[in-house]
């Protein structure tokens, strides 16, 4: 709906456009298109997984795969698009195991498909926008200097204060006086919340202590918990699985964005959690 009333010139709640009043980026009613492109990562993940895995093969698992890489297309959210086209790369080549020709097959089409857009980015002026703020061709390099010069500034007041940390509140505010703000307000530090990698923005706010914890969390999550569910039925174990899988490539998407507080993040945390043991307490029942 956003798509079509905004190719109409209709503004439904949209926030940016690629095209003033012609061309939308879709964000699904949030407040940005890389915000809702990082939310439907987990579904597309945890979905795409079941489905290539063969369970739970119904309507709802093949529908959510598509409608949410269409979200995330539509969303033209350049590092959504790309982190999931790379776990689809991925699962086809390591996790389903193609035979030789058929790897070399894949690769060689994701390639070509791949050279061939660039190419046509490159050269088609009316689709230069795609290319904007990457200081591509002499274009514009805002959005990468911007999440560049947060990353640097993070890293240099990380080494003022390494074992403390700034607290996960405290890190835009830390930006905000590293950058010459003296009044303090929720208005003021905003356009300083700025960090490109949330493991960084961990090991700001929380020291190089609170990230070991951080760290080992992220550890007993995406690794020591595959090695607990191998008592699981094979349909709970590939249910386990593809919630660690989602997990998994939304830890690397959001290597790219701020920040670590976001809510959907902590709910698929939570849903692996209440999964593996709610499938561990029946187990144990029996």
């Amino acid at each position: 709906m956003q798509l079509i009333l905004g190719l109409l010139g209709i503004s439904f709640y949209t926030e940016q456009w690629w095209i003033q009043d012609r061309l939308p980026r879709l964000n699904g009613f949030s407040y940005e298109p890389s915000y809702y492109s990082t939310y439907l990562m987990i579904g597309f993940s945890f979905s795409y997984f079941l489905y290539r895995k063969k369970v739970l093969l119904n309507n709802l698992t093949k529908n959510t795969v598509i409608a949410t890489f269409l979200g995330i297309l539509l969303s033209t959210s350049r590092m959504g698009i790309l982190v999931a086209v790379m776990q689809i790369l991925f699962f086809e080549l390591f996790i389903d195991k193609k035979s030789v020709k058929k790897v070399l097959f894949f690769i060689l089409s994701f390639f070509t498909v791949l050279i061939s857009l660039v190419i046509i980015l490159l050269t088609n002026e009316n689709l230069s926008f795609l290319l904007a703020g990457l200081g591509i061709m002499g274009g514009s390099a805002h959005s990468s200097i911007e999440r560049l010069d947060g990353f640097i500034t993070q890293i240099e007041i990380f080494s003022r204060n390494p074992l403390k940390g700034y607290s996960l509140g405290g890190v835009s505010q830390a930006i905000a006086f590293e950058k010459g703000v003296t009044n303090i307000s929720q208005e003021t530090i905003k356009p300083f919340d700025i960090s490109m990698n949330i493991f960084i923005e961990v090991l700001t706010a929380s020291g190089i202590i609170g990230f070991a914890f951080f760290i080992y969390y992220v550890y007993v999550l995406l690794i020591k918990s595959r090695r607990s569910y191998s008592s699981l039925t094979k349909n709970n174990h590939i249910i386990m699985q593809s919630l660690v899988w989602g997990l998994l490539f939304e830890f690397i998407i959001l290597c790219f964005n701020q920040n670590i507080l976001r809510a959907y993040l902590w709910v698929h945390i939570a849903f692996l959690n209440s999964w593996y043991f709610a499938t561990k307490a029946k187990i144990a029942e029996y």
